[in-house]
């Protein structure tokens, strides 16, 4: 029997092959959102699990490495790499087609957002409901101030509103969870507080489905990753409960840094510019560049790199069929850079022989 914590580890180490260390995985899972991270969770297609595993830390890596390799999972292949053997292949496979709901996860967009979209909710409906039955005291479920804040500013004003709003919200739930799992239904509403009834922790609902604590975990993160992208492009099917992210849609998913510099960027300046302004090192800004690339095809790579080179990159990518930087240098010319590459890649990664 695999851990949750070892299916997810082994899923993003498998995917990484022998290109990154076991510590690019950890990063990855445990949500650094740095440049290095958001390309390689973009270039190998592992940003869905990115900041799943926010608890987890780096002296427990050399430890699931060791419990994986003596299961056979996987062998090591230096002090810090490893390579996935056929048998943790067959497992991760396995692990995903009996858990198709791990095709909701979208980690890098929506991790930090799924937590306070819930907390929102759950406070709103907490105070909703004995605000309807005229409990005015009450012990909140968060004592989160930002959280109150904004669940004060959003109630309804009248007891008519408010019996309208929560009939609102039952039938959008309702609607939603009808087209997810059973469980993901029973841990989404067991956890809710009303006038009636304290909500159980996640653990507990867990318990009652018979379920790891750590399976009621990504069920849940699954679940919300799921409606939050619903209520973007569902809005209109679900208008009570986007309000609960309607600010989330400014979201831009660039490291503060990025933003900086793409800020500079657009006021003309070049990269040498901006790396003296920002007392930055040029790889660093490059970083950014490669970083803004990723999340907005709008943006321009020929000014960095001519179509020329690209074709290059993209030919020597595709006949090595690999997305290993330094495999592709040693095939394109010498002045062909590493930000080139880098760039070249985020407009479709290894390109289809076409």
């Amino acid at each position: 029997m695999i851990k949750m914590t070892e299916a997810l580890f082994l899923t993003v180490i498998a995917a990484l092959g022998q290109e990154r260390s076991i510590y690019g995985a950890y990063h990855l899972l445990q949500g650094k959102k740095s440049a290095q991270t958001i390309q390689d969770g973009h270039l190998f297609s592992v940003l869905p699990y990115f900041g799943l595993l926010p608890d987890l830390k780096r002296d427990d890596v050399p430890k699931m490495v060791f419990e994986l390799e003596k299961k056979g999972l996987l062998k090591r292949i230096g002090e810090e790499h490893v390579e996935v053997r056929d048998k943790g292949n067959e497992l991760i496979a396995e692990y995903h087609q009996q858990r198709p709901y791990l095709n909701d996860l979208q980690g890098w967009y929506y991790h930090q957002q799924a937590s306070t979209f819930w907390l929102r909710f759950t406070l709103y409906v907490q105070t909703l409901t004995h605000m309807q039955e005229n409990h005015t005291r009450f012990f909140p479920i968060t004592q989160n101030k930002r959280i109150q804040q904004w669940v004060k500013q959003n109630l309804p004003r009248t007891k008519q509103e408010r019996a309208e709003e929560l009939m609102t919200l039952y039938h959008e739930c309702q609607q939603f969870l009808m087209q997810c799992k059973e469980e993901q239904a029973y841990l989404f509403t067991y956890q809710l507080s009303s006038v009636i009834r304290i909500g159980a922790t996640l653990e507990q609902v867990a318990y009652k489905l018979k379920l790891p604590s750590d399976e009621a975990y990504l069920l849940h993160q699954a679940c919300l990753h799921q409606l939050l992208k619903m209520i973007v492009d569902e809005k209109n099917t679900y208008p009570a409960l986007a309000k609960f992210g309607a600010d989330f849609a400014a979201f831009i998913p660039l490291t503060d840094s990025a933003k900086e510099t793409l800020n500079y960027l657009k006021q003309g300046m070049t990269v040498e510019k901006i790396a003296n302004i920002r007392k930055l090192k040029q790889a660093t800004i490059e970083d950014h560049l490669v970083e803004v690339a990723l999340y907005d095809r709008s943006f321009n790579i020929d000014y960095f790199v001519d179509v020329k080179t690209q074709k290059e990159i993209y030919r020597a990518a595709h006949h090595l069929h690999t997305r290993k930087l330094r495999d592709i240098k040693r095939q394109v010319r010498e002045e062909v850079s590493y930000f080139m590459i880098r760039l070249t890649l985020t407009r479709g990664g290894v390109p289809d022989e076409s």
